[in-house]
């Protein structure tokens, strides 16, 4: 495994995180919080509470796919963090859908609640690793070999 798979995962996961904190923040700043709050209290406390159970599934899933796309493409490694990220918060959907059909009441309040927070991790991650595996982690365009043509047939004379 080489370091450079390891630095992107690392920087994935950390730009995901951070970028989802932020989008949470901005919805908190327009709800009517003060900055400080929005940004370091209320942000991060909407993302942990929704996602505490699906996102270290994510950051497991994110490594073993960047691991076995490490011979390939940066757009293959990126479609498919991508795809498992979309799957992940779909899982967490269903899980407080699951929750909520338990506890009854006001608790379907919940998936409203994770729904938000899933769109806005979806975001941010999507920006985030198309940053990592598109731009700071690119890997070199291999050039094809090149390709054999059969000799040209040549056209007899009419006789």
């Amino acid at each position: 495994m080489s370091v450079r798979v390891v630095a992107a995962t690392i920087m994935g996961i950390v730009l995901t995180l951070l970028l989802s904190f932020v989008g949470a923040g901005l919805l908190e700043v327009a709800d009517g919080r003060d900055l400080a709050g929005a940004f370091f209290d209320a942000g991060p406390r909407l993302i942990g509470s929704t996602l505490w159970a699906t996102l270290p599934v994510w950051g497991v899933l994110i490594f073993v796919g960047n691991v076995r796309n490490r011979h390939r493409g940066g757009s293959w490694a990126f479609s498919t963090n991508v795809l498992t990220t979309l799957a992940v918060a779909a899982l967490t959907i269903v899980g407080w859908f699951v929750v909520a059909l338990i506890m009854g009441g006001w608790a379907l309040f919940l998936v409203a609640i994770s729904l938000v927070s899933c769109l806005i991790f979806v975001g941010a991650a999507s920006v985030s690793l198309s940053l990592t595996h598109l731009w700071f982690f690119r890997r070199p365009l291999v050039p094809l070999p090149p390709r054999r043509f059969p000799a040209p047939v040549r056209a007899t004379e009419p006789v």
